[in-house]
């Protein structure tokens, strides 16, 4: 992203200025891919292999960090990462039951 935003690779945009530096931007990237993912899926039986997928995918982009230049692996960023992903599943459960009852 940074590549795009202000053409260098070792600057990131922080959508959010806090305290904890980038990884609220992670939780709430993947929070809005995971609304988007599970919820193109919520009725389909495809929607458990959408989020083994992008549970897997919250951890392989940050594990990819090990060998992108100018990136380093974050054991935070991959928390926020997946954080993002349970929460909107975790929503979707919830929302599911409710609407069956």
């Amino acid at each position: 992203m940074g590549y795009f935003f202000y053409n260098d690779l070792s600057q990131q945009p922080n959508f959010i200025p806090n305290p904890f530096g980038t990884s609220i931007n992670h939780l709430i990237c993947f929070f809005y891919l995971s609304t988007m993912g599970l919820f193109s899926f919520f009725k389909d039986a495809q929607f458990k292999k959408v989020f083994i997928f992008l549970f897997l995918l919250a951890g392989v982009l940050e594990i990819l960090h090990f060998i992108v230049p100018k990136r380093s692996f974050e054991l935070v960023d991959l928390i926020a990462n997946i954080v993002g992903v349970l929460l909107v599943y975790s929503l979707a459960i919830i929302y599911k039951r409710w609407k069956h009852e």
